[in-house]
C-alpha cells in the first residue's frame, strides 16, 4: 500500500532527525510522531485490507470520534504547542487522504480487470459480453455462472434480465441480478 511507503520514508526522515537530536524536546516530538505513525498503521493492520474499513476508521481517528484515539492524542500532544500540534495532525490527515486516494485508485483498477476477465471468460465461452439477447437467453436458462459473468462485464443493462427473471419466476436469479444492479 502507497500509504505504508509514505509512513516508511517520512518514518526515516524522522530517525535522521532523531540522530541529531540534543535535546529532551527534540526526543519527545520523535516519540510523539512515532506514537502517531504505530496508530496508523495499527489502523490499517486492524482493518484487514479492507479499503472501505482503513477509511472510516481514518476518518474516525481524525474526526475526533474514536475515544481512543482521543486518548492518545491527548497523551501524545497534551503538552505541545498549539502550532505545532496542527503541524503533526496536518501531517496526518495529508497522510490519511494521500492514502484514501491510492485506494480508490486501486479499487477501480480491480473493478476494471475484473470487467475485463468477465468479457474474456464470456468471449471464451462463445458469448458477446454487450449482447442483450444472449444475456436474456442466459436468465431464461438459469445460467448463473453466463449471468454473473455478463453482470461482471458491464456491458448489458441488467434491468432486462431482472424483468425476464421475475416474469419465468427464477427468484434466486432475480437476487443475483437485483444485486448486480444495486452494485452498479
Amino acid at each position: 500500500m502507497k500509504l505504508l511507503r509514505i509512513l516508511a520514508v517520512l518514518s526515516f526522515s524522522l530517525s535522521t532527525t532523531a540522530a541529531q537530536a540534543t535535546e529532551m524536546d527534540d526526543w519527545s516530538t520523535f516519540g510523539r510522531m512515532l506514537s502517531l505513525f504505530q496508530g496508523f498503521l495499527q489502523v490499517s493492520a486492524d482493518s484487514g485490507g479492507d479499503a472501505k474499513r482503513t477509511e472510516q476508521h481514518f476518518n474516525g481517528l481524525l474526526s475526533g470520534k474514536n475515544a481512543d484515539a482521543n486518548k492518545l492524542a491527548e497523551e501524545m500532544f497534551g503538552d505541545m504547542p498549539g502550532e505545532q500540534r496542527g503541524q503533526v495532525l496536518g501531517i496526518a490527515r495529508t497522510l490519511v487522504a494521500l492514502g484514501q486516494q491510492q485506494a480508490q485508485v486501486e479499487r477501480k483498477r480491480a473493478q476494471e480487470g475484473d470487467a475485463i476477465q468477465a468479457r474474456k471468460d464470456l468471449a471464451g465461452m462463445g458469448l458477446s459480453y454487450f449482447d442483450r439477447k444472449q444475456f436474456v437467453d442466459a436468465v431464461k436458462r438459469n445460467d448463473k455462472l453466463a449471468v454473473q459473468l455478463y453482470l461482471g462485464g458491464k456491458g448489458v443493462d441488467p434491468r432486462a434480465g431482472l424483468e425476464t427473471a421475475r416474469g419465468a419466476g427464477l427468484v434466486e436469479m432475480e437476487q443475483i441480478i437485483a444485486e448486480a444492479g444495486a452494485r452498479k
